[in-house]
């Protein structure tokens, strides 16, 4: 293996994936549930909430939604297009992206990002009911 060659670098074995397909996985899984997350704010407190963070939250996540302006309806409405923006990055994380990287998807537990958060929830759990008991 070069030095340079990373097609085979599965973080010490700890990932079932290449790094890099498990990083460009989790950028858009990020996206998507952030997209999300914009949706649940513009529905509770409408397009202008009244808490700063949450209006400083709706404009920096203005980027991905004028991003993917091109292919959203118009006629939807603000929270609207947020959900429609979601969709669409969970359609391309879905089918896209393991055509792309070549990777098996069986269900929504299978993508990469939520496998591992879903492990890492697992464990949390585990080791507060062991503190527990």
């Amino acid at each position: 293996m070069s030095f340079f060659d990373f097609s085979s670098f599965t973080f010490f074995g700890l990932l079932p994936l290449p790094l890099w397909k498990v990083l460009i996985d989790a950028v858009f899984a990020v996206l998507m549930w952030g997209v999300l997350v914009r949706f649940a704010v513009m529905v509770l407190f409408g397009d202008n909430p009244p808490i700063r963070a949450l209006f400083s939250y709706v404009q920096l996540t203005d980027i991905v939604i004028r991003l993917l302006r091109l292919v959203t309806p118009a006629v939807l409405t603000p929270a609207a297009r947020s959900l429609y923006a979601a969709f669409l990055l969970f359609l391309l994380r879905y089918y896209g992206l393991p055509v792309l990287n070549n990777y098996p998807v069986d269900g929504l537990a299978s993508l990469p990002f939520e496998d591992h958060l879903a492990a890492g929830l697992s464990a949390l759990s585990r080791l507060i009911s062991g503190i527990g008991s």
